[in-house]
């Protein structure tokens, strides 16, 4: 969905099947997408370093930076909300103390069992990689592994844009430039971006579409 309006019904279907305020289960949501996003820029960061030996292209420098500048700016919140959340709680009024309350509590909970957590986000970006690794396997190409981390990476990176559904339209194009700063040519770089995310896209319909007919929610 665009605009991340997916999170949000997230948070809405959490608050239907657990039956806890909308305000708990947005923090829960929020702690992983945080999470996910910190993880990602690092892996990338590292893979990048070694794809291109140091030697970032500018536009990929550029894109880097920016992102990790919003990991700094994530973290020192974190740490803020965890010392000064109180504070603030106690200054907003009536209602919206409580709300605040119950989302940063959540929230900082979820990173209670941090260890788990990044177990599963590395897992979760390392199989994002093994399928671009399969794509360009299947198209009877060779790339360096640690190229193949970064560009799954990037793919995962671009969806993330909040102007259409799953950065479509941004993940392509950016999968295609980075392939073409590598030296890849231009008409192998492009198949190689459609293919992964057409993969990408139809597998969460199709699977998607299966879970949902499983669901108590169709019962």
């Amino acid at each position: 969905m665009p605009a991340k309006l997916g999170d949000l019904y997230r948070g809405y279907l959490l608050k239907k099947a657990s039956n806890i305020p909308f305000s708990l289960s947005m923090g829960t949501v929020v702690a992983e997408r945080l999470l996910d996003f910190v993880v990602l820029v690092t892996l990338m960061g590292v893979a990048g370093l070694v794809s291109y030996r140091g030697r970032l292209p500018q536009q990929i420098l550029q894109l880097l930076v920016i992102a990790f500048s919003v990991v700094i700016a994530v973290i020192i919140g974190l740490l803020a909300l965890r010392r000064f959340g109180d504070l603030i709680g106690r200054r907003l009024p009536g209602r919206a103390g409580d709300l605040y309350a119950r989302f940063s509590g959540a929230m900082l909970l979820s990173f209670q069992r941090f260890p788990e957590l990044l177990t599963y986000t590395i897992a979760a970006w390392a199989c994002e990689s093994a399928r671009v690794l399969f794509v360009i396997m299947a198209l009877d190409l060779s790339l360096p592994i640690s190229m193949v981390i970064f560009l799954g990476l990037l793919s995962a990176l671009l969806t993330t844009l909040a102007l259409t559904p799953g950065g479509l339209g941004f993940a392509e194009a950016g999968l295609t430039g980075v392939l073409i700063l590598y030296g890849v040519d231009k008409d192998t770089a492009g198949s190689i971006a459609l293919l992964d995310r057409t993969i990408s896209y139809l597998s969460l319909l199709v699977g998607g579409f299966m879970v949902y007919l499983l669901s108590k929610k169709t019962k």
